[in-house]
């Protein structure tokens, strides 16, 4: 018996991986069946007469004693925005609680892609539903990270079975915010009017009420950043931490805060500027002409550009950003760096070229005509063909 990793590594200690089981009483594979016999029948690793492993699909772990943990089916663990998520063990989780008579979990989709669903048949069910979901949110998260509390939990009189009396996954119902949304009252104030459109986009609902729950409504750990960004866009300022706290539009706005709009001007910026940790690893590899790594685009305007303005707006360009002028040189053991005063040069080449083979050689003096240590590390030619 071995619990391995995707590389038929053995799982460390404590975490999950997949039981394979192996040994003299191992079938050779499925009768007639050799696409399957290929799948679940692997060469074993850890033997030397070419014995093989089977794979039972099961997820498990070793717990300290050597007792080996069932954690749930491998086909039913799921990914979401990259993390790997083992529904068997939010159900687990859900099961230990004695107002949890079933429990289910699924990944369904969601507005902002797949979002956990949590299916639960209440041991009691004479118990107020919004009550019950609460205690149950605060439970799982006391136990779980916050990227497995599902986003919806949904309570049933009983789960769907199969003429088998096995669980009918496709007929448990999809999430329907909307039913999670109490008697709709009207934001009254700007702020608060502000705030329930922007949870109201988020979600992908069509309005969001005074009272509605952002995380009943569907939201989670990840989409409350998203609708943190969005409130800075519209400048007002509340932390995720205070979204999780105040979970309706009232609470939020009561915390919320305008932000303040100020002028940050710093003004022209020079003089000598320490390397940043990817600067002085660019600087340490040995390359045999800095200068020409850089970056090049080619784009064909659709009209006629003004030479005249097109240079004027790449001075600013260049006075603007301190970093297009900046100058870096190698001085005894280390490299050194500065930003220097916008340049009286000309940045513009406006050039005509003959043909294509013309503009290929154009392009490249340009390239050579960066320069590190003097500048300017910025180019633009405005070339005409014939």
């Amino acid at each position: 018996t071995h619990i391995l990793e995707g590389s038929l590594q053995p799982a460390v200690r404590g975490s999950a991986g997949e039981l394979y089981l192996g040994g003299v009483g191992l079938a050779r594979g499925y009768h007639q069946r050799p696409a399957l016999t290929a799948e679940r029948f692997v060469p074993d690793p850890f033997s030397d007469n070419g014995g093989r492993l089977y794979r039972t699909g099961d997820l498990a772990r070793y717990r300290a004693d050597g007792v080996i943990d069932y954690a749930g089916r491998i086909d039913h663990q799921v990914k979401i925005r990259g993390l790997r998520i083992e529904l068997g063990e939010i159900e687990a989780r859900l099961l230990e609680l004695p107002s949890v008579q079933e429990a289910v979990v699924l990944a369904q989709d969601g507005p902002s892609g797949k979002q956990l669903v949590g299916y639960v048949v209440p041991a009691d069910s004479t118990q107020d539903h919004s009550a019950l979901r609460d205690s149950l949110r605060e439970a799982l998260k006391a136990g779980l990270p916050d990227y497995m509390v599902p986003a919806h939990l949904l309570l049933l009189d009983q789960l769907p079975v199969t003429p088998n009396g096995k669980l009918d996954r496709k007929a448990l119902p999809q999430p329907d915010a909307s039913q999670l949304q109490g008697e709709y009252i009207a934001p009254q104030t700007e702020l608060e009017q502000q705030i329930a459109a922007i949870w109201a986009d988020v979600l992908k609902l069509d309005r969001v009420g005074l009272d509605d729950n952002f995380f009943e409504l569907g939201g989670d750990s990840i989409i409350s950043l998203q609708v943190v960004s969005r409130a800075r866009q519209a400048d007002i300022r509340f932390t995720p931490k205070e979204l999780l706290q105040h979970q309706t539009v009232q609470g939020l706005a009561a915390v919320a805060r305008r932000s303040e709009t100020r002028e940050l001007e710093q003004g022209e910026v020079s003089g000598p500027l320490p390397l940043i940790p990817v600067q002085r690893w660019f600087f340490e590899q040995a390359l045999e002409v800095r200068d020409h790594w850089n970056q090049s685009l080619l784009l064909e305007p659709g009209e006629a550009l003004d030479a005249r303005l097109l240079s004027a707006a790449l001075a600013n360009l260049h006075a603007h950003h301190d970093l297009l002028r900046l100058n870096a040189w190698h001085q005894g053991e280390h490299w050194h760096a500065s930003i220097g005063a916008p340049t009286s040069a000309e940045l513009l080449w406006v050039r005509a070229c003959a043909d294509a083979e013309d503009l290929a050689h154009l392009a490249d003096q340009a390239q050579r005509s960066l320069n590190l240590a003097q500048g300017p590390l910025l180019r633009a030619v405005l070339a005409t063909l014939a």
